[in-house]
This record gives C-alpha cells, structure tokens and sequence, in this order.
C-alpha cells in the first residue's frame, strides 16, 4: 500500500502536460507490440516467398539440365544400337551437357545457402564418368549410367525444394502447383521418355507408374485452379496436351503393343517439358505477387500506426497547451495580484472555460482599479479581498463545494467572478472524472482483450509444440521405415541375385539335355541300324540252313549212288556220311545262331522301344526346363522390378525422413517465433495494466477535488 499511495502522490505532483503524455506513451505500447508482432509475422512470409523464388531459380536451371540428360540418353542409345547417330551430332549434345552441368554448378555457387555443393559435385563427377565412357559400354549399361544419372538430378530438385521451404508453401494455390512441379513433372517427364529403351517387363512397370504421376499431376492442378482461377489459362492448355500424349502412348501400351519407339516417348516428354516450362514462371509469378501483397500490407500498417500515433500526440498536445497554457497566465497573474499589483492583465489564450474565466477576470481587475479612491477604501478592499483569499483556500486545497461571498464591496465583483470559475472547474473536474472512468474502463477492455490474445498465443504455442512432437515422432518413423526398405532392398538384390543364379542353372541344365537328347537320338539310331544288320544276318543264316539241307540231301544220294556201286563205291560212301554229319551240325549250328538273332532282333526291337520312350521323356523334360527357364527369367526381370521399386522406395523413405527432419526444425522455429509472440501479448497486457492502474490513479488524483451534490445524484 506504501509502494501505492507514493506513486499515486508521485503522480499528483507532476505537471498535467506530464501526465497527459505518460497517458499518451502507455496507451501507445500495446499498439506498437501488436505492430512489431505484424511486421514481424510479415517479414518473416516475404523471407520464405524470396527464399521459395530462389528455389524456383535453382528449379528452372536442373530443368534444363533433366532435359539434356534425356536427349543424351536417347541418342547415345542410338548410337550403340546402329541407328544412324553421327559423331557430330553426338559432340553436339556432349557440349550442351556440359554448358547445362556448368549453369546448374553456377546455380548452387550462387544459392550456396541451401547447401547443395555436395550434391551438384556428384553429378558433375557422374557426368564426367558417363561422358569418357559412353561410346566403351554395351546399351543397357549405358542406359543405366543415365538413369542413375537422372535420379542424381531427381534427388537434387527434391532437396532444393526442401531448402527453399517450397514443400512448406502456406498457399493453396502455390503448394499444389509446386506439388506438380517438383513431385511429378521431372518424374513422369524421365519415365515417359525411358518406355523407348526399356524391355518388355521393364516397360510395364514404368508405364504404371507414369500414368499414376500423371494422375496425381492432374489432381494438383485441379485443386490449384481452384484456389486461383488465374492459373487455368496460364497452364491449363499445355497440361490438357501433356495428359493426352502421355494417354494416347500408355493406351498404346495396354492394348498390347509393348514395342514402342523412343520417338514417340520424346514426343510426349516434350510436351511435360512444356508444361514445366509454363508451370516454373507461374508458380514465380505467385510468389512475386505474395511479396508485393506483403511488402504493400507491411508498409501500410506501419503507415496507419505512425499516423494514429502522430495524431494522438498532436491532439494530446493541443489539449495540453490549451489547458496548460492558460492555466500558466493565470498563475503569474495571481501572483502579482498578491503582491498587491492590480494593473496586471490575464492574457486571453482561447474562448473555451478558461479563456471566458480571463475576461471575466481582467473585467474585474478593471472594475476593481476604477472604484479605489483612497488608502483606507484601499486598506477595506484589502481586508474584503484578504477575506475573498481565506474563501479561496479550500479551493487551493481542491474543495469546490464552498462559495465566496457576493458583498457590495469592490470584491464583489471578485467573488461572483470566482464562484463562476468555480462552477466551471466544477464542469472541469467532471468532465475528467468521466473522461477518467471511460479510460479505467477502456483500458480493461483492453486488458481483457490482450489478456485473451496472451492466453490465445499460449495455447497456440502449445498446439505448436504438440504439433512438432507429431512431427518428431513422425519423423523417427519414417526412419524406421527408410531403414525397413533398407533391409527390403537388400533381401530383393538377394532375391534378383539367387534368380539370375537359377536362370544360369536352368540353362546349363536345358544345355546338358539337349546333349542327352542328342545322345540318345544317336544311339537309338545305332540301335535300329543294329536291328537291320542282324535281320540281314539272320537272312544269310537261312540261306546257310537251306544250304547245309540240300548239302544233306546231296549226302543222302551220294550214299544211295554209293551203294549201288558195290565195293568200288565203299569210299565214296564214307565222304557221303562224313558230307551228311557236316550237313546235319551246320543245321545244328544254323539252328541255335537263327534262336540267338532272333533272341538278339527282339532285345534290340525292345531297347528301340526303350530308347524311343527315353527320347520323347528327354524331349518333355527339355521343354519343361525351356519353360522352367523361361519362367526364371520373368522371375528375374519381376525380381530386378521389385529391387528397382524397393530401391525407389528407400530413396524416396530417405528423402521423407530428410523433409521431415526439415519440417520438425522449422516446426521448433515456429514454436519459437509462438512463444515470442505469446511474450509479447503478455508484455502488452502487463503494460495495458500499467495503464489502468495509472488511469485509476488520475482518478483518485481527481477526488481530491471535492464537489457539491447534484439534485439527481
């Protein structure tokens, strides 16, 4: 309470000029905090929409740069195939790939603070690889130098757009179309252009995807020509071409035609390069238009509060030498008038309360001066305005209830004088006790309403601070799942490997039975040659058997004839038996070997049947493994699919984690900046306090003025 009645004393002496501006300068810092607060909210949206300008830059430049890649691509591919590309032109396209290397490595030298140095220097070093060794590789080699080339660049734009904060873009209309811009353009423009090179499985899987992009693209723009009708005309035409072509080559594809030219792929990534072109200065054209609305709004608000802040003082100076001043000239007067000096004159400063108390009161001094005659009527209007100065006291003291006396004395002209300027300080003190209480009671509407934006700033930095804890948490997870597609790449280059080593196998395997078909087919030949050698051998068997019978039969006349001649045929007789013993074991021998060939014709008619059923399961076999193998290798192209998906997957999960990390840093930022301006709501408050509390105290200053009570109060 001490603290308090002495500052309340402290500000009932000080001057009213003073006091008007202590009023003045606390009524003025709430409006100067919520200023600073606006001007800081603006400045920092136009630093993020210059700081997205230079992304947009940066952009247009890898744009160029993507573009060359492809022509590169395309005709270095044409090259290695025999299609007809010369050298020159192959320099040619060399040279633009170094001039656009050059302006994308001048570009991060120029925004080096979105730190992409290590980035641009390894595509430079790619580039150089691919440039000194390009003419040395085989097609699919070098087609996938320049698709890693490529995602080089794809990770490079996406990286630009998180430094820049585009992919923090607050506008609907801007964030949609640099959706299209840095998430789908270069993406469906290097897929479109890759269907003319890749094979038939490698095809489908970057048709699908392309014409997802597409979609989403389409979705971008859609709800971006919502929100800003102007875009349509600027980008609609151009995208309406880009979607068609693209349309047109993936219908191409489903209705089963998988050999498309890389003509037709250009043809349609030149039409998305056109939209990238279209799209690039309108989205600039967004922000520049933001930094102009911005910069317009900055100034004009800080126009308008110097303005009311001018005219505040000015009219709080105007009131204060109005009243100040007058006030002053009659101080001096009185003074004078009690030394006893009646020829001085109050000056009349204006025609308000105070001015009509001066004429009224150089109007008695004047009356006072024409009715002194003599010493004692001087001494008797001393002692009547000896008297008149004893009534004046209470006043001095602040009691205006009492009135002087009106007499027929010189003073009383004085004392009705007096008394008016009594009821008009009356009106005076009233009119401040009033203006005081409105102040007291402005002032705590002002207190309510800042305690509010106080608690509202709180509660926001709050909501900001769980919010970058969802972040945060957000972020960790997709850690986790770049890690997860990490692993899942691993085990898919494990799964491609363990197929392409099935397909080597399956191979080598449908080799080794075309070699046992080949055996076989050759020994089953032998084998039918055999059985037709022995049929022959079985022929001259028979012809031997009919030999040895007739050699029997002539054995058999030979004895007769024998016989018949006596004695002298005794010896021939003996050669007849020994020809017929010889006869009958020839037929004996023909006999047994005619059982062994027929023995042998029927082994060999079984082992041709054999051999036979051998050779169609060799055949049946070879075909299944041709089909085995012919599935492994589709196993192999899906699993060298599913190792490139996954691959883009992790890199995409990778680029996640890293936005995310991004957005949580600029999350804490804004949590920061929050709790800034949550401080400054509540400086404002305690200084609108400050200003209720000094309201309060003029108003108690003002009660010491004591006032007679109206009829209806």
């Amino acid at each position: 309470m001490a603290s308090t009645s002495g500052s309340s004393s402290l500000f009932y002496n000080l001057p009213i000029a003073r006091k008007f501006a202590i009023v003045l300068a606390i009524m003025a810092v709430p409006a100067l905090v919520v200023s600073a607060l606006f001007l800081q909210a603006r400045n920092q949206q136009i630093d993020l929409a210059a700081n997205e300008i230079k992304g947009i830059e940066y952009l247009a430049t890898l744009r160029s740069l993507q573009e060359n890649v492809v022509w590169h691509r395309g005709a270095s591919h044409a090259a290695l195939i025999g299609d007809g590309i010369d050298r020159a032109r192959m320099e040619t396209l060399r040279e633009a790939m170094d001039r656009a290397v050059g302006a994308a490595e001048a570009m991060s030298v120029k925004h080096s603070a979105l730190e992409t140095s290590g980035k641009m220097a390894a595509i430079k070093a790619s580039w150089r690889g691919l440039r000194s060794n390009d003419a040395r590789l085989d097609s699919r080699a070098n087609l996938d130098a320049h698709n890693s080339l490529m995602r080089q660049i794809l990770e490079l734009t996406r990286y630009v757009a998180v430094k820049s904060t585009l992919l923090m873009d607050p506008g609907l209309d801007s964030y949609y179309v640099m959706d299209a811009v840095v998430n789908q353009l270069p993406q469906v423009a290097d897929r479109i252009t890759r269907l003319g090179y890749e094979d038939h499985a490698q095809t489908r899987v970057q048709a699908d995807f392309a014409g997802a992009l597409v979609q989403t693209m389409q979705r971008s723009l859609a709800v971006a020509y919502t929100a800003n009708a102007s875009l349509e005309p600027k980008l609609g035409n151009a995208a309406t071409a880009a979607v068609q072509q693209a349309d047109a080559l993936l219908r191409q594809l489903r209705d089963g035609n998988a050999e498309l030219s890389p003509h037709a792929a250009n043809s349609a990534g030149v039409a998305f390069f056109a939209l990238y072109d279209r799209a690039l200065p309108a989205l600039r054209e967004i922000f520049e238009n933001r930094i102009t609305r911005l910069t317009r709004e900055k100034y004009v608000q800080l126009g308008f509060v110097l303005l009311v802040l001018l005219l505040s003082g000015a009219c709080v100076y105007v009131v204060t030498s109005s009243v100040t001043g007058q006030i002053g000239e009659f101080n001096k007067a009185f003074e004078k008038i009690g030394d006893g000096n009646l020829d001085v004159r109050v000056p009349v400063l204006g025609t308000d309360e105070l001015g009509r108390m001066a004429v009224s009161l150089n109007a008695m001094l004047d009356e006072t001066l024409q009715l002194i005659q003599s010493r004692d009527e001087r001494n008797r209007i001393q002692t009547s305005i000896q008297k008149l100065l004893d009534e004046m006291s209470g006043v001095a003291e602040g009691d205006l209830t009492h009135e002087a006396e009106v007499s027929v004395e010189v003073t009383g002209a004085i004392a009705d004088s007096f008394n008016y300027m009594i009821s008009e300080l009356r009106g005076i003190v009233r009119n401040v006790n009033q203006t005081t209480a409105q102040v007291g009671e402005s002032a705590h509407r002002v207190l309510a309403t800042a305690g509010e934006l106080a608690a509202g700033s709180q509660r926001q930095a709050g909501q900001v601070a769980e919010a970058n804890n969802s972040i945060g948490k957000m972020a960790r997870t997709i850690r986790e799942v770049s890690s997860t597609a990490g692993e899942a790449q691993s085990v898919a280059d494990q799964a491609y490997a363990k197929a392409r080593q099935g397909t080597d196998a399956v191979q080598k395997t449908i080799s080794g039975m075309g070699g046992i078909r080949n055996h076989v087919q050759e020994t089953s030949k032998r084998l039918k040659g055999l059985g037709e050698r022995s049929q022959e051998i079985g022929s001259i068997v028979q012809l031997i058997g009919d030999v040895a019978d007739r050699t029997s039969i002539l054995a058999l006349n030979a004895s007769i004839q024998a016989a018949m001649a006596g004695e002298a045929g005794r010896g021939f007789a003996v050669v007849a038996e020994e020809v017929e013993r010889l006869a009958e074991r020839a037929t004996e021998a023909t006999k047994k070997v005619g059982a062994l060939i027929r023995s042998v014709q029927a082994d060999t008619a079984e082992a041709m049947g054999a051999m036979e059923e051998t050779t169609r399961e060799v055949v049946q076999g070879s075909n299944l493994a041709n089909a085995a193998g012919r599935m492994l290798g589709e196993i192999e192209s899906v699993s060298s699919q599913l190792a490139e998906l996954i691959r883009s997957i992790s890199k995409a999960s990778s680029e996640q984690a890293a936005s995310s990390e991004e957005i949580a840093q600029r999350m804490t930022h804004i949590s920061h900046h929050t709790q800034s301006s949550a401080a400054g709501a509540k400086h404002a408050a305690e200084s609108v306090q400050e200003l209720a509390v000094l309201a309060e105290e003029l108003r108690q200053s003002m009660q010491r003025f004591r006032l007679p009570v109206e009829a209806g109060d």
